[in-house]
C-alpha cells in the first residue's frame, strides 16, 4: 500500500484556533461577528473567483465548524457567526455553500466522470435515498398524514424538513465536486482537517483557564464548537501509520485534552459510546493491517487500565460532582443492562427515546405497510403509537410537532433512514457503512466520516461539514490506492 502522509501545517493550525478563538468567545458580540463573517465570505468568494476550489473546502470547513450552532449548548439564544447570520432566510453557510453547489451542477458529467468506484457507489446510494425522500414526502404530505398539511403552519414546517434532510447530501455534493474538480490539492485538506485537533484543544483549554462557560442541563460546560463530539474519537488515529512521529505526539496530546474536558465538562451520551467504542476500532484497524499480535497486547494492557488505573484515578476525576457526565454515563449503563427485567422501562430517558423510536417507526410500518419499502419521505410523521414517549419537550421535538402529536427529525442517523426511506433507506445506510468499514484501514480520514454517518447524519451543520469533508477526503485517498 503507497504511505499516505498526512501534513502537520502550523499556518493552517494558526489560522483555524483564531477563527476558533473568535466565535468561542465572541458569539454574543454582534458587531465583531458580522465583521468576521464579511471577512469569511469575502475570503471565500476571492477563492471561487480564482478557481481555488480546495482552498475554498478548507476555508468553508473551518468557518462552518467552529461557528457555535446550538442555543441550548450555547446558553443564550443571542448568537452570532458565519451558521447564524441569516440572509433570506438562509444561514450565511448555506449560502456559501451554493457557489460550489452550482458549478457542481453545471459540470455533473464531468464530476461523476472524475469519481472512484467507492465515492460513486455511497454518493449513488444517497442519492437515491434524497431524490426518494423527496417525492414521498411530497406524497405524504398531500396524503395530510396525521393532519401534517390541515394544520396552520404545515407549508413552513415542510419547506424546514426538505431543507434540513437534503443539506447533507447537497454538501456531500459540493465538497465532493471541489475535490475531484482539479485531481490535486488533498494533502491541503488534511491539513486543515488535522489542524481541527490542536485548534479544538487549544480552545478547550484557553475556555477552562479563563472560564468561558456555555451551558449544559443547566450547568456550566466549556464554550466550544461542537465539533468535538467527532474529534473525541481522534485517539483512534495513532493506530494509522500515515502519520509521522510527531503528528503522533500531537495527536496523543491534543486527543487526551479533548476527551477529559468534554467528559469534565461538556459530556453526553454519544461522546461517551464513541469513547468506549474507540479501542473496538482501533483493534480492528490494527487487525485490517496485519498487526493481529499488537492488537492482542493492546487488549491485555486495555483490560488491565480498565480493571486498576482507571477505578483508583481516572473516573473519580473526572467525574467527581459532574452532574452531567455522572447522567451521561447512567444513561450509557442503562442502555448496556439490555438483560434486566423492565429493560426498556427502566433505562434514562435519552437512550430510550432512541429505542422507542426505531420501535413507533417499525410499528408505523405495520400499521400502514404500503410506506414499509420506500419510506414516508421527508414529511413523513410517526405517533408514539406504543405510549413509550414521555417527558417530551422543545429539547426533543418543535412545539409544532408536539401541537400536533405526530413526530419528524428523530434522533440518530438509523432512525432517520428508517423513517425516510424505510427498508431501502436501512439498506442504503447499512451497506454504506459496510463499504467504509471495509476500507477503513486505508485512510484515517474515513473512519471519521463513517462515525459522522453513523451517529450524526442530518445533526448540527458544524459538526457535519467535519464528517462529510472527512468522509469524501477518505472514498477519495481509498479509491486512489485501489487504481
Amino acid at each position: 500500500m503507497e504511505k499516505l502522509k498526512i501534513y502537520f501545517d502550523s499556518k493552517a493550525i494558526i489560522i483555524t484556533t483564531i477563527i476558533g478563538l473568535l466565535n468561542s468567545f465572541y458569539f454574543s458580540n454582534k458587531s465583531l461577528m458580522l465583521l468576521l463573517c464579511v471577512i469569511e465570505v469575502l475570503w471565500l468568494f476571492d477563492n471561487f473567483i480564482k478557481g481555488k476550489y480546495v482552498d475554498y473546502v478548507c476555508l468553508y470547513l473551518i468557518f462552518l465548524a467552529f461557528s457555535m450552532e446550538s442555543g441550548n449548548f450555547v446558553g443564550e439564544e443571542g448568537f452570532y457567526g458565519f451558521k447564524n447570520f441569516r440572509i433570506a432566510g438562509l444561514n450565511v453557510a448555506v449560502w456559501m455553500l451554493l457557489p460550489i453547489l452550482f458549478s457542481c451542477i453545471a459540470n455533473y458529467r464531468l464530476f461523476y466522470q472524475r469519481l472512484g468506484s467507492l465515492h460513486r457507489s455511497i454518493l449513488n446510494k444517497l442519492t437515491f435515498f434524497t431524490i426518494s425522500g423527496m417525492i414521498m414526502g411530497v406524497i405524504v404530505y398531500l396524503l395530510d398524514d396525521y393532519g401534517f398539511r390541515s394544520k396552520a403552519g404545515s407549508m413552513t414546517e415542510m419547506i424546514n424538513s426538505y431543507y434540513g434532510y437534503t443539506i447533507p447530501f447537497l454538501t456531500i455534493l459540493s465538497v465532493s465536486w471541489c475535490l475531484v474538480k482539479e485531481g490535486v490539492g488533498l494533502s491541503k485538506v488534511k491539513q486543515y482537517l488535522f489542524a481541527c485537533l490542536p485548534a479544538t484543544a487549544i480552545i478547550f483549554i484557553v475556555c477552562l483557564a479563563t472560564e468561558n462557560y456555555g451551558n449544559r442541563m443547566g450547568l456550566a460546560s466549556l464554550q466550544v464548537s461542537d465539533i468535538y463530539f467527532l474529534l473525541i474519537a481522534s485517539i483512534i488515529l495513532l493506530s494509522y501509520k500515515q502519520f509521522s512521529l510527531k503528528e503522533k505526539v500531537i495527536i496523543f496530546i491534543t486527543s487526551i485534552i479533548i476527551a477529559i474536558l468534554s467528559l469534565m465538562y461538556n459530556a453526553s451520551g454519544k461522546i461517551i459510546i464513541i469513547l468506549m467504542l474507540s479501542p473496538i476500532v482501533w483493534l480492528y484497524i490494527l487487525g485490517k493491517q496485519g498487526h493481529k499480535t499488537q492488537a492482542f497486547l493492546y487488549i491485555l494492557i486495555g483490560l488491565v487500565v480498565l480493571m486498576i488505573v482507571v477505578p483508583i484515578t481516572g473516573l473519580p476525576f473526572i467525574s467527581g460532582d459532574n452532574i452531567v457526565f455522572q447522567t451521561k454515563m447512567a444513561d450509557v449503563a442503562g442502555l448496556l443492562n439490555w438483560g434486566s427485567d423492565n429493560w426498556l422501562l427502566s433505562i434514562p430517558e435519552s437512550p430510550r427515546m432512541r429505542i422507542t423510536e426505531f420501535m413507533n417507526v417499525g410499528y408505523e410500518y405495520i400499521l400502514h405497510p404500503w410506506y414499509v419499502f420506500g419510506g414516508k419521505g421527508f414529511c413523513g410523521n410517526i405517533q408514539d403509537h406504543l405510549g413509550l414517549f414521555t417527558f417530551l419537550d422543545e429539547s426533543a421535538f418543535s412545539n409544532w410537532q408536539l401541537e400536533l402529536g405526530a413526530y419528524r427529525g428523530l434522533h440518530e442517523s438509523f432512525n432517520t433512514f428508517f423513517l425516510v426511506g424505510g427498508i431501502s433507506g436501512l439498506y442504503i445506510l447499512f451497506s454504506s457503512l459496510k463499504d467504509i468499514l471495509k476500507n477503513m484501514d486505508l485512510s484515517p480520514w474515513l473512519m471519521f466520516g463513517g462515525l459522522w454517518l453513523f451517529l450524526f447524519y442530518g445533526y448540527h451543520m458544524n459538526v457535519s461539514i467535519f464528517g462529510i469533508t472527512s468522509l469524501v477526503v477518505g472514498l477519495i485517498e481509498v479509491d486512489k490506492i485501489r487504481l
